[in-house]
């Protein structure tokens, strides 16, 4: 699943081209009112009405094309019309929510351009490209964001995933909150909610926690890591999830400047390279 982070003034997805001919505008986790709905991938892409969106694939990009693809369309308008321009292509689309759907494209030959506009106004939420072979995975995730920002979206969060229906998810949090003036029995509580819910919700699907890794963004010492690490950790063990310390494996504390002589860290020293 990918999304134009290019025109929310981010970056990528790499070797690929899009824009919007109209009216747009964006949101994230991180910049948007709470009652504001965003999916997994942490992002929406407003377009007002009239509006036409394209992505086009070049030989950059790295993923996988198919000839089979999902676009994942939030709109609160029940009268919603979306055309997809592919050449003799079938354009379906499934209710998985009160106002959110998914648009499948399948097309007779591998899909390099995709090129949509809506009669009223309607949010991006994710495009998928669509496998039934090989590995399969789904990645998104906020600049800046903690667990929290994920769980304060879980109702649309949940549904998604529901649809997705994976065999595992990786939950990478921990570094963003380890500078922030947190409190972490709190934090603790509503992972651990959040995650029991999922349990619930996907109760053969495995379930991974990593924690954060030694940093120092702008020289600063997070003042919460360690404290943060052991909440996740904690959670992991009595929720009986798998939980990988990627702190103890870099080698503890203090670890990243070992790292940062062999090149591993960019000169931020909270990136890796």
């Amino acid at each position: 699943m990918i999304f134009p982070y290019s025109l929310t003034g981010s970056f990528g997805p790499a070797g690929t081209s899009s824009k919007v001919k109209g009216t747009y505008t964006y949101t994230s986790q991180l910049k948007n009112p709470t009652s504001q709905r965003i999916g997994i991938m942490g992002y929406e892409l407003k377009l007002k009405s009239g509006s036409e969106f394209t992505m086009s694939f070049n030989e950059k990009f790295n993923g996988k094309l198919t000839a089979e693809v999902d676009v994942w369309i939030h709109s609160t308008s029940d009268t919603l019309r979306v055309s997809f321009e592919q050449e003799n292509s079938v354009v379906t689309y499934r209710e998985i929510d009160k106002d959110l759907r998914v648009y499948t494209i399948k097309s007779p030959k591998t899909i390099d351009t995709i090129r949509f506009s809506a009669n009223d106004e309607c949010s991006l939420w994710g495009i998928e490209l669509v496998s039934n072979s090989g590995l399969i995975y789904q990645q998104g995730g906020v600049v800046g964001a903690q667990f929290s920002h994920l769980i304060k979206h879980k109702k649309d969060v949940l549904n998604q995933l529901k649809y997705l229906n994976p065999n595992l998810l990786l939950f990478s949090y921990g570094t963003n909150e380890s500078y922030s003036n947190l409190d972490t029995l709190k934090y603790e509580a509503s992972v651990t909610e959040f995650l029991m819910e999922l349990k619930q919700l996907l109760p053969s699907a495995g379930i991974l926690l990593t924690n954060a890794p030694d940093t120092r963004s702008g020289g600063r010492i997070p003042p919460n890591e360690l404290s943060v690490n052991r909440r996740l950790e904690h959670v992991a063990k009595e929720l009986g999830i798998a939980f990988f310390d990627a702190n103890t494996a870099m080698g503890g504390w203090g670890s990243l400047y070992a790292w940062n002589k062999k090149g591993y860290f960019n000169k931020d020293l909270l990136h890796f390279s």
